[in-house]
């Protein structure tokens, strides 16, 4: 992935683990249309397949259901504290 196509994502991939090289990315972009509409855009870069892009989200949404997970207290573990 080029730096060119980094800034046109206006992402900060400087963010990065040490020794870390970017190169693919897939997003999904809440966007508002002409309408008013709130919308969202799914975006990857030009090499990466539909394959690929899909394993990326679905990894994606199984960590962001995990951390969700652990925020949340179980009843169990409230009854005892």
């Amino acid at each position: 992935m080029s730096k060119d196509q980094t800034k046109a994502w206006s992402l900060d991939v400087d963010s990065l683990p040490d020794g870390y090289v970017p190169l693919e990315i897939t997003a999904v972009i809440k966007c508002l249309d002409e309408d008013g509409v709130v919308v969202l855009v799914l975006q990857h870069s030009d090499s990466l397949n539909t394959w690929e892009a899909l394993g990326m989200h679905s990894a994606a949404t199984d960590t962001l259901r995990d951390d969700m997970k652990a925020c949340f207290i179980s009843s169990e573990e409230d009854d005892d504290g």
